[in-house]
């Protein structure tokens, strides 16, 4: 990583350190270490992440299915973290535009 790509990694994490929301994962800390690896340090969620929920850790869509009572569920939670994620005032500079592209389930 460059210097610029170190600022901008310090400041994503920054910004994702002080947002707070019951759907958006808690973001404790992050680090480094030589050569080139950078790391996030974020809350251990029980029961697995998003992407075991939906596909059994597979990543396999065709894999199994959520009936479409809790998928509605799933995906009013996942609106609302968003929502709180947009509304934050510090989420809204050019920095922190670039965290939304990489939002996946497992991630």
């Amino acid at each position: 990583m460059d210097l610029r790509e170190v600022k901008s990694f310090v400041a994503e994490v920054q910004i994702l350190g002080r947002l707070r929301h019951r759907n958006v994962v808690q973001v404790l800390g992050s680090g480094s270490a030589p050569p080139c690896y950078s790391f996030v340090v974020m809350e251990l969620m029980h029961g697995g992440d998003l992407n075991v929920l939906l596909y059994g850790g597979g990543g396999n869509s065709s894999a199994r299915s959520l009936p479409l009572s809790r998928a509605l569920i799933v995906a009013k939670n996942v609106a609302s973290g968003l929502v709180s994620v947009k509304a934050t005032r510090t989420f809204r500079s050019a920095t922190a535009r670039s965290l939304h592209p990489r939002l996946s389930p497992n991630s």
